[in-house]
């Protein structure tokens, strides 16, 4: 038997932070019980990137730390994840000292 799947009308952003990657994702409802889950999160690099990139080398640190990155630089710890996805990173154990990355000046949630 197929699982039910059901599209919400509920808002992302009234389940995560404006900062989420899930913030514009359409919540599905799953099942005979309406377990919220979010629609398929696509990456992409392209959409984040600006004109004022710098290039920083990870500290040991902060190594598999993208989270202090984001709060050292923007004040928040929620743009890791941009963090990653700009670097073509797919895991936090590729956020490694002494590797050079890409960032922004600035992340707009």
């Amino acid at each position: 038997m197929a699982t039910k799947l059901e599209f919400s009308n509920e808002i992302a952003t009234s389940v995560v932070t404006a900062s989420s990657r899930y913030a514009h994702s359409r919540i599905i409802l799953l099942g005979e019980r309406a377990v919220p889950a979010f629609a398929l999160y696509r990456r992409d690099r392209n959409k984040m990137m600006t004109r004022d990139m710098q290039w920083t080398e990870i500290a040991p640190n902060v190594e598999f730390r993208p989270d202090l990155v984001s709060y050292e630089l923007y004040g928040t710890p929620d743009f890791w994840w941009r963090l990653l996805e700009i670097n073509q990173m797919s895991d936090i154990m590729e956020f490694k000292s002494g590797r050079v990355i890409m960032v922004p000046d600035t992340m707009i949630p």
